[in-house]
């Protein structure tokens, strides 16, 4: 075989190398990220470019180059973290609603903060802050005036909503124009108190959700904003943040999707599914079953407990590293197209399908962890390497 070295390098994930005579496919085509216009509401999310088409085992192709990752829109200057440094208007509004341990809490909010406080009491309190800010003295009360918070209860249902009036025409944000600052904008900033065990409904653009030790099923979406929590103890957790960070120090179970921004960071996490494109996933300790999907990043495990049964990864232009503590033991079967497999000495494995020289890129090891037991961990990566340690 002809050699010629390849070498793929996406995001700092290792090094590839193809025995190769024929030219490089051509990157995919790409479709560019849609930037709003300064009067939308939020900007759609770009489409994850389509991954290349795998060449045959007996093709005599490269391997196609990885799409580039589209550049995270921004949105007039818009800050999610808030600036107080500028005085502009206020007016506060506040409502209680008595609740019982099955109601249900929706929030749906924008530009501005949601922050969970847990009480003893059987009700739930809303504390907002509503700010306007502007150049024009004139247009910053419009911008206050138009902006309300909705209350209300209808059976198990207890719900707050920010409403805004369409004085967001023109640009919304602040910036600097010829040299000189401009700012127009609202900041909604909520504190609601809740019993803890209620189920939440979160809906959140542009600002942060954060969120203590919580019982209750927590079910949130956030764009261009980070969700934080300590503890999620619930069995039923749905998180979704787009163009943000999430990071939860203890998670009982939960589904989390993340596309584009810091990424996922978990503290101790048990049974959990995750998907994430374009944003690295990072887990501490993992204490229970897990199915990971990750395409365009990274994925870390410092540490996989004796109590994870099942674990699943699949990985597409992504780099795997997944440590293991001393008493794990189970049995694995990895398999790799374009990437690497690299262990260390508490793993055995044997590569099956090494037909390198037919032209394949792709093998597949079947082996132990700890002498092998009652785990199972199942990798299957393209276009990556991954790690065992």
């Amino acid at each position: 075989m002809k050699n010629i070295l390849l070498t793929l390098g996406l995001m700092g994930i290792g090094t590839l190398a193809f025995a190769q005579s024929a030219s490089v496919n051509a990157q995919p085509a790409l479709l560019a990220p849609q930037y709003a216009a300064a009067s939308a509401a939020v900007p759609q999310t770009p489409i994850k470019p389509v991954l290349p088409v795998m060449p045959s085992s007996n093709s005599v192709l490269p391997a196609p180059l990885p799409p580039e990752i589209p550049e995270v829109p921004e949105y007039a200057g818009w800050n999610a973290e808030g600036d107080s440094s500028e005085e502009g208007l206020t007016k506060t509004f506040s409502k209680t609603f008595p609740a019982a341990a099955s109601d249900i809490i929706s929030m749906n909010n924008q530009y501005g903060s949601i922050t969970i406080k847990i009480w003893d009491r059987k009700e739930v309190k809303a504390d907002v802050t509503i700010s306007a800010y502007s150049n024009n003295a004139d247009e910053q009360q419009k911008l206050l005036d138009g902006t309300r918070v909705l209350a209300d209860k209808s059976g198990d249902q207890i719900a707050f909503r920010t409403e805004m009036s369409g004085n967001r025409n023109g640009n919304w944000g602040n910036g600097t124009r010829n040299g000189k600052k401009w700012r127009r904008e609202v900041r909604v900033n909520y504190t609601l108190y809740v019993p803890g065990n209620n189920d939440l409904n979160i809906s959140q653009q542009y600002g942060n959700v954060e969120i203590g030790n919580y019982a209750g099923a927590v079910n949130a979406k956030v764009q261009y904003g980070n969700f934080s929590a300590q503890k999620l103890s619930s069995s039923s957790n749905n998180l979704n943040v787009q163009y943000g960070k999430m990071t939860i120090q203890d998670l009982n179970k939960g589904n989390l999707k993340q596309q584009y921004g810091g990424g996922i960071t978990l503290g101790s996490a048990r049974d959990i599914n995750i998907s994430a494109q374009y944003a690295n996933v990072r887990i501490d300790r993992l204490l229970g079953d897990a199915a990971l999907s990750v395409q365009y990043n990274k994925l870390n495990i410092a540490q996989v407990a004796e109590s994870s049964k099942v674990l699943t990864i699949s990985a597409q232009y992504a780099g795997v590293d997944v440590g293991f503590s001393d008493s794990y033991k189970g049995k694995m079967d990895v398999k790799t197209s374009y990437g690497g497999f690299n262990f260390g000495k508490g793993v055995s494995a044997k590569v099956e399908g090494d037909d390198e020289d037919q032209g394949s890129f792709t093998k597949r090891y079947n082996g132990n962890i700890g002498g092998g037991g009652s785990g199972q961990v199942r990798v299957n990566a393209s276009y990556g390497e991954v790690t065992f340690r």
